[in-house]
């Protein structure tokens, strides 16, 4: 039997929690002596020792039936409805009603309820015969993945910006346990391609906001069989940094630039500073980079600082992004 320092003998009373756990779950017994004990009663799984017998749950304990909460009753008889989260427009976690999205907020992972997305530099070259391969004007889209338990509602917006006066926005619902693929911009706004070309501010982010945190993933092109693609697993909002140290590859033809792309996701101002490995192309207000040395670019939210290298074996590789809010 169990050993400890002294019990009352014959008296029943319960064994210490495991690892892990409120309450014991078997009770036990002092012997005539009072050195040692012995187990009287295992409770089931489900159950709880208290007060030297096996009780439904811990008094005060909370869990979820649905997306109603519950309470252990005080003598732990039996569990309490409290309150529907549903009918607050919230879902029960750990038995407390809670907004998923803010709760996503708090514990960043690749799930979340807002994001950026931005259709990036890509090739468009000469085929050999007269034609051109463009993947750099082919439809581009994300992907919107909803793992949870109820349907999102996904809206994009674009702009305000160059070209585009009011703000464009668009709603699509993604079911639980479904993913969506989404062309951007959507062919019903009749917008060019928002594709990032040469160095560059322009305000070009997609702005992805979700009523239940989903997974996204961009694609470029957002098409089977293309010559030249590219995908990303989009980190959202809430799990983006202040700094950021750049992997990249090299320029390998003229027009086949390296290329950093930084995209501001804070109201109002946010002050980027680029420390590049490389000489850069000069694009509009953004002046070439000199390796080594540190500049600094305001950039507006939902802006795209697009800096591109201008030599046959520049490499990004190295360089160091910081800003003053999340980027």
């Amino acid at each position: 039997g169990d050993k400890g320092c002294g019990c009352n003998p014959g008296v029943p009373f319960c064994a210490a929690p495991p690892v892990g756990l409120a309450s014991g779950r078997s009770v036990l017994v002092c012997d005539g002596s009072g050195a040692k004990s012995k187990e009287a009663l295992a409770c089931t799984s489900e159950q709880v020792c208290l007060n030297a017998k096996c009780a439904v749950c811990t008094p005060g304990a909370l869990r979820c039936n649905g997306d109603k909460t519950l309470f252990c009753k005080a003598n732990g008889s039996g569990w309490q409805q409290d309150e529907d989260c549903a009918a607050k427009g919230a879902q029960c976690v750990v038995g407390k009603c809670m907004d998923l999205c803010a709760v996503s907020s708090g514990n960043p992972t690749s799930r979340g309820c807002r994001f950026w997305a931005v259709d990036l530099d890509n090739a468009n070259i000469s085929s050999g015969t007269g034609g051109a391969l463009d993947a750099q004007n082919a439809p581009y889209g994300v992907v919107v993945t909803n793992a949870g338990p109820k349907t999102a509602s996904v809206k994009i917006t674009f702009g305000p910006g160059p070209g585009v006066p009011v703000a464009k926005t668009t709603t699509i619902s993604v079911p639980s346990g479904t993913s969506k693929s989404i062309v951007l911009p959507p062919p019903d706004w009749k917008l060019p391609p928002a594709s990032q070309d040469g160095t560059s501010l322009q305000g070009s982010a997609f702005r992805i906001d979700s009523t239940e945190p989903v997974q996204v993933t961009q694609h470029n092109p957002l098409q089977a069989n293309a010559f030249s693609a590219d995908a990303s697993l989009l980190v959202p909002a809430n799990g983006l940094g202040l700094a950021h140290r750049i992997v990249g590859r090299k320029q390998s033809l003229t027009n086949l630039r390296a290329y950093i792309a930084v995209v501001a996701t804070e109201p109002g101002t946010t002050k980027v500073t680029v420390t590049s490995t490389t000489a850069t192309l000069a694009g509009g207000a953004i002046p070439a980079l000199k390796p080594g040395v540190a500049q600094q670019i305001s950039v507006q939210q939902g802006q795209v600082l697009n800096i591109e290298t201008d030599a046959l074996g520049s490499d990004f590789t190295g360089s160091l992004v910081t800003a003053d809010t999340p980027i």
